[in-house]
């Protein structure tokens, strides 16, 4: 005999989830763009190879922080295709129940 499982959702909590995710974007954007302001100056407060050193690990950094912003960044995409799936599901779900006749409820 076959499982079968049963996978309970709120969409409202999904879509607050998406939100979350695109701040986290939006955050990880911002703190790139500090760190190449940062590295655009390096020189008036490092000289030489520190500056360079400096600069380097910045870099190595912002590519970092562009790897979890693009996985995040995935992430929000997939929540919210599967958002739009059970969105559709719902409102197909309640025209459906909408349409049943209430004449032998009781």
């Amino acid at each position: 005999m076959g499982v079968t499982e049963t996978f309970m959702y709120d969409l409202e909590v999904l879509r607050s989830k998406e939100s979350q995710l695109l701040a986290i974007c939006t955050d990880l954007s911002g703190i790139s763009k500090t760190l190449k302001r940062i590295n655009d100056y390096a020189d008036t407060y490092w000289v030489g190879n520190a500056s360079e050193e400096f600069k380097t690990r910045n870099i190595e950094t912002m590519k970092r922080i562009d790897d979890v912003k693009e996985s995040v960044n995935t992430a929000k995409t997939t929540l919210s295709q599967v958002i739009g799936i059970y969105s559709e599901n719902e409102e197909s779900n309640t025209g459906i129940v909408d349409s049943l006749s209430t004449d032998n409820i009781f």
